[in-house]
């Protein structure tokens, strides 16, 4: 037929090139009959007619707004259909952290204050260390069909199981005429708004996590958008004697409506309605605590080279939700009555990003995080924490970046002693 690459063909374009790096270096600056849409050089296309493809289905492909900071964005290698309908990439990221830690140290690659040791401990005062874990594996699809352009991202990285470098699961959603379904980032966050960082943790004040959900985005104009979800809940709760575990009946309901303007400079209001359930062992009854959040983030452009980046949040039992409580069973608390509580955090994130060239990126933040009525988890429980990071990325060619970056973390305890923790980062990473 003719729109199609027959074996044959690819077989001596192979034998010409004399191996397969040679073929897959031919990018789309050698092929002038690649679509008109701007595809970035580093694209390596084996196609049926990409003349036929769409700069929608293109637009859907190359679009990264829900992506975070250090999630990989756009597969290296893609291959188009016959029919010029369908584009599939598959992408990678091999990615090595070395850290030092002094004045206080951390276990593991991600800096997360809430683990810094109280008061500091001499034994730990320094660290040297290094990881791969943050090495990944990507596949997306972007397909036309007659209600809308169907999206596929699939994300694994290698930072599961005990030894902390299985193969693990990240992302997997389909998106289709505003509907998403699968494990994404929650609506109750703004990926936006993230500070760029070496360290995979990030800012103690980031609201950010991932479930498995089904959302609804509605573009109303150029400039105003909202999105709805329901998502499957994940509860993190501290129980008493009198009280247990049970199952969640009730998906967590988040909203969020945003505002954009010129560069891409954008505001985002966010909500989101939890009911957390739990067994009270003394009355012998099944209970519901009520959980409730709030969210303001964007970014603010200036000249192209300066981002102003920005986040703070408030609530009631959204500990999962806040970047240095989760998954320390913050949700729900023991109140001082013996029943539970939903208690309430605060926490913000603000930085600015400089790019004075392609190749070079600055960026400096600022978190904090404070959870209130903590009383019942002794002195010793989580009072609040704050972390500084400086960090300078350097991408000597196309694909090929490294980076260092300096943070410097504090937690209190709520009898107000202190531990803190000191780390150098240096990063190495190629994308494919």
């Amino acid at each position: 037929m003719k729109n199609n690459i027959s074996i044959r063909s690819i077989a001596f374009a192979v034998s010409v090139s004399g191996c397969l790096c040679g073929a897959f270096a031919q990018t789309e600056k050698a092929n002038p009959t690649l679509h008109p849409f701007h595809v970035p050089e580093r694209a390596i296309i084996l196609s049926g007619d990409t003349a036929r493809l769409s700069d929608a289905v293109y637009a859907v492909f190359y679009n990264t707004e829900n992506l975070m900071f250090n999630d990989p964005s756009v597969p290296r290698f893609q291959l188009v259909d016959r029919e010029g309908n369908t584009i599939f990439g598959v992408g990678g990221v091999a990615e090595g952290l070395a850290y030092y830690d002094f004045g206080g140290s951390i276990n593991g690659a991600g800096m997360e204050t809430y683990n810094i040791p109280v008061p500091n401990d001499p034994s730990r005062s320094s660290q040297l260390g290094a990881s791969v874990s943050q090495s990944s594996i990507f596949m997306k699809l972007a397909r036309a069909t007659r209600i809308g352009i169907l999206s596929v991202y699939i994300q694994s990285e290698f930072n599961g199981g005990s030894s902390g470098h299985d193969f693990n699961l990240k992302q997997a959603f389909v998106s289709l005429a505003g509907f998403t379904a699968g494990l994404t980032n929650t609506t109750f966050s703004d990926p936006a708004a993230g500070i760029p960082t070496i360290d995979p943790q990030g800012s103690p004040g980031n609201i950010t996590a991932k479930n498995i959900l089904v959302s609804y985005r509605h573009q109303f104009n150029p400039n105003w958008s909202g999105t709805m979800s329901l998502e499957v809940p994940q509860a993190t709760i501290t129980y008493s004697s009198s009280s247990a575990s049970i199952k969640q009946r009730v998906p967590d309901i988040p909203l969020n409506i945003q505002y954009t303007w010129f560069s891409g400079s954008h505001i985002r209001a966010a909500a989101i309605l939890r009911n957390l359930t739990y067994r009270d062992i003394t009355a012998g009854k099944n209970k519901i605590a009520t959980g409730w959040g709030v969210l303001v983030a964007g970014s603010a452009s200036a000249y192209d080279t300066v981002d102003l980046l920005y986040q703070a949040g408030y609530g009631h039992g959204i500990g999962r939700y806040v970047n240095d409580l989760e998954d320390h069973d913050l949700d729900l608390i023991p109140s001082v009555d013996g029943g539970m509580k939903a208690p309430a955090s605060f926490s913000f994130t603000t930085g600015v990003r400089f790019k004075p060239s392609k190749r070079l990126l600055f960026s400096g933040s600022y978190g904090y995080c404070r959870l209130y009525g903590g009383e019942t988890l002794g002195n010793d429980g989580f009072r609040r924490s704050n972390y500084g990071v400086v960090n300078m990325f350097y991408s000597p060619i196309t694909d090929l970046q490294f980076g260092i970056e300096y943070l410097h973390g504090k937690r209190v305890d709520q009898d107000h002693s202190k531990g803190s923790a000191n780390r150098i980062m240096a990063m190495v990473k190629y994308s494919f």
